[in-house]
Order: structure tokens, then sequence, then C-alpha cells
């Protein structure tokens, strides 16, 4: 601002007490100022709430302008600001309902906090245009939409507070899915509307996600109607990925690479991978049940054995008593930690498909000793670390792939000191809560690879709570499955419930001298 403009400025504030509604009479200036003037008596005390709000209905990517979904229901900025006054008290208790649901519970401090500061990507990671739109993006930095390898854990926060908004996510992704092309990487870079496509046989891992997500909205919001008219899609999903199964074990590998993990050249058949697929083959014929759809759910409840028989055979490793993460690659590491994906999942949704509880315990209890780093478990083993990422850990990503697990099959003790190392690595050591990378190096203690912030994965954190809380809904089939697992000691807990439907309240103790339970 020319120093004329700021004299004049504030030799108006000196000799009336006001400021002026502008500080600057240049159409381009981009700064102004709000007042209030009144007379305040000795020993009086005055409040003074001032409103800040904004409109910007253009949001144009590539030339094509998007709009803004709040445009449809506010035509300016006082509208927006008029509807916050008008529902202030209601934001304010309705955010205080949920928040104190987790501080006054009997969860540790820094695991309820660790939930707290997740959701954080609502406000700062979401796209909604004006014709209904949405997804979530990996940051503003990396602004991919609606990525389905990291959407597929981390899209579970979203399920819990914004259903609907879930639903309009899936929709979307389940656009771009057929027999040929697969379904999409992600929806787009700034925009919903250019997917990136790779072949099926790219990445197997992103059919078996997505058939696993349809499973999971389904039962834990019971809109028939969406899983009915999506339901086509994962029809042609399966049918399009028995084609990429070369060797028909009914599971299907892929070219070298995977959606979650684009930096390595994978095995064609890999633990990742084929664990999700045993567990998406038994979502889809659970859903097709459902739908009566028998000729679908007969054919795959046949190859459902053929695909968990394969799995074991084929990975299991009786002298390291761990799973292989490839076949046939000499260089590839044993220990990885993500060959608990179709596991957790299983377990996650009571899919019930067969996997050895015993083999992932010994499983568990081998890579959390042999990845064991400074700051915590790493992805993989390699002892020079030589492979891309193989040093590092997925910071919030990596609940799901062993915290999780390890709560539900070792006990609540073990996941949450994984969970606990992960939040005093990179959220309180590097103060980190509102951007969580997509790597973390446990050697150097710093985030790794190309374009750190990856802020998506923060919500995949959310699933913890329900593995500590053994907790399941299916509004279908009108079930609740409730078993806590309690840390050693604890006899005694007070743990929110959040689900699509409401949230609620769990209160659960045991009495050993009778061994009676309450619930």
């Amino acid at each position: 601002m020319p120093r004329h403009e700021v004299r004049t400025f504030w030799k108006s504030f000196s000799e009336f007490g006001g400021l002026t509604d502008r500080f600057s009479n240049r159409p381009t200036a981009h700064c102004g100022s709000v007042c209030a003037a009144f007379h305040v008596a000795p020993g009086e005390t005055r409040r003074i709430q001032f409103v800040l709000s904004w409109y910007f209905p253009i949001y144009r990517v590539d030339g094509v302008d998007l709009g803004n979904a709040y445009t449809n229901d506010h035509p300016d900025s006082l509208s927006v600001a008029s509807q916050g006054l008008k529902h202030t008290t209601y934001f304010q208790r309705a955010v205080t309902n949920w928040q104190q649901r987790l501080v006054k519970s009997s969860l540790p401090s820094w695991y309820s906090r660790l939930l707290l500061d997740s959701c954080h990507v609502f406000s700062t990671n979401t796209v909604y245009t004006k014709s209904g739109e949405f997804t979530m993006m990996e940051s503003p930095q990396e602004p991919a939409l609606g990525v389905l390898a990291r959407s597929y854990y981390a899209s579970f926060g979203l399920l819990l507070f914004f259903p609907g908004l879930a639903g309009k996510e899936l929709e979307l992704i389940a656009r771009t899915a057929g027999v040929e092309r697969g379904v999409c990487r992600d929806l787009g870079r700034g925009t919903p509307r250019k997917p990136t496509m790779p072949l099926p046989e790219d990445a197997p891992d992103l059919v078996a996600k997505f058939i696993l997500l349809a499973y999971r909205n389904f039962h834990l919001t019971g809109k028939t109607f969406s899983l009915m008219q999506i339901f086509p899609k994962l029809r042609e999903l399966m049918v399009g990925a028995v084609r990429v199964d070369r060797d028909s074990d009914w599971i299907p590998e892929s070219r070298g690479g995977l959606g979650m993990f684009p930096i390595w050249q994978t095995p064609p058949l890999n633990s990742y991978s084929a664990g999700l697929w045993v567990a998406a083959a038994t979502a889809f014929t659970r859903l097709a049940r459902h739908l009566r759809q028998n000729d679908d759910a007969e054919a795959w409840s046949t190859r459902l054995k053929s695909a968990l028989q394969t799995f074991e055979m084929t990975f299991w490793d009786e002298e390291e008593h761990c799973y292989r993460f490839g076949v046939d690659h000499e260089d590839e590491f044993f220990h990885f930690a993500g060959q608990f994906a179709g596991q957790w999942t299983d377990q996650f949704l009571h899919l019930d498909s067969g996997f050895s509880n015993k083999r992932t315990s010994d499983a568990l209890e081998v890579v959390a000793r042999t990845n064991a780093r400074p700051g915590g478990i790493a992805l993989g083993d390699i002892p020079d670390d030589s492979r891309p990422g193989a040093g590092c850990a997925w910071p919030m990503l990596s609940a799901t792939c062993i915290a999780c697990p390890q709560i539900s099959v070792l006990g609540a003790d073990a996941g949450l000191e994984t969970l606990k190392e992960m939040q005093k690595e990179s959220i309180a050591r590097s103060m980190r809560s509102y951007n969580q990378p997509l790597l973390w190096d446990l050697e150097r203690h710093d985030a790794a690879g190309t374009i750190q912030d990856r802020h998506i994965g923060s919500l995949a954190v959310w699933h913890s709570l329900y593995a500590l809380e053994g907790f399941w809904l299916s509004v279908p089939e009108q079930r609740i499955i409730i078993a806590p697992r309690l840390p050693e000691g604890v006899t005694r807990v007070d743990f929110p419930l959040f689900t699509p439907a409401a949230f609620g309240r769990l209160l659960y103790e045991v009495v050993p001298a009778t061994a009676r339970q309450r619930l």
C-alpha cells in the first residue's frame, strides 16, 4: 500500500477513532477493515463479534467451471454469514458433542487426540462441486481426487461422519468401472471428471478395494437401492479380473504394479493384493446372495475356496512362520507389513473368509519383531533398505495393516503401542498433526519421498477404534457385534460409538469373580 494511503488511514483513526471500510481506494487492493464504534463507560466491558465470510462461486479447472456446492443455497457472502450466525449455537453444540465423546471417554488422551486431529481432512481436503460431485483429495499440494488405493482406508472416517457424501464419492468411482477398463486409480487432479484409468492387470488391488468399499458402505448404511445401482458394475469388475487370472487359481495377477505402491515393481502375485482379493470375493458372494443373484453367488462361492487355498499354499512359509510378499523373487523381503491387509479387512467387515488366525498371529509377531526400527514398524525388512520405502512406515495407513490386526489378534496393548509409536514419531516429534506424509523414514525421523504432503491417510486411524471395540453394525441384517478388546489389567471401559446412523456410548465391564460381563 502506498505511503500516502497509510498516512490517510492512520490520520482518520487517530482523529475519529474509527477505521474506514477500505484501506485503499485501488480496485485491485486485497485488504480491508471492519469496525464498530461505541462508547465505553469507566469499568464497563463490551463484547464485539466480527464475522468473516466469503463467497467464491467459481471453481475452474482446465477451463471448466465446476462451481461450489454451497452456492446452490447461498447467493452471496452475506447469506453465508447469516446462516452461520443463525445456527452458531447449534454448530458449537454439535461439534462439542462428538468431540467430548472422545475427550470424556476412558480412551487414552493421546489416542483421543489422534482421532480428533485426523478429522481436519474434512475442511482442507475435499471438493464438492455445484452439480453435487463430492470427493476427497490427497492434499492441496497433491490434488489427486478419489485416489482409490488410499481412499479405501481413509474414507471410513468420511463414512462415519458424512455417509451421504461417502456415497457420492463411491458413485463417482463406480461410473469409471467396466469389464475392459477395470476401475480408476483416481478421479482426476483438481477435477473429478478426468479419471486416471490403469488396465485391470496393472492394479488388481483397486478392483478388490472398490468391491470391499461397496460392501462396507452397504452394511453400515443399509442403502439397498444404492447397492442395486452399482451391483452390475461389481459384476463387470469380477468378470474383468478373471480375464487377467493367468493360472486359473481365481486370484488375478498384476503386471508388476499396485495401486497402493506405485513406486515399486511388485511381483505379479503378492500377498497384499491376493489377501484383499480373497476378502473381496467373499464380499461379492454375500452381496449377490442379498440381492438374490444366485448364479453369481454360487459361482463365486466355489471360486472363493480355490482363492483361499491358493493364498495359504502360495504365500505361507512354515519355516519363517510368516507370509511371503511375493513368489519366486529372490530379492523380495518376507516380512512385509502389508501382508495383513486382507486379514484385517476380513476381521473388520466380519466376512469370515477363512484366513488362518493362528498363522496371522504368528506372522504379526514375526513382522513386529523383524521390521522394528527406532521409531516404529517398517514396511519391509530388506537389510540395506535398498527398495524405495522399505525402511519407512505409512504413518496412519499403518493403523490398518499393523495396529488393527494386532489389536484384534494379539490384543489391545500390542496395537495401541504401535499407534502410540506412530503418534510420537510422525506427529509429536515433527509437529505434523495436520500433514501426514505418505512415507515416513524411521531411521532419519523425517518424511520421505516426493510430494510429502498426503493428508488423506490421517482418517485411516478410525479403523482402530472399531478394532478396540470389536464393533460392527449391519443395518440390512439388523445385527450388531460387540466384542471389546481390553488392555491388560483393564476391566471396565467407557468408549464412544460412532456409526453412520447415530453416535452412541459403550459401557463394558468384566467382573472377574463371577466371570460376568455387563454391557
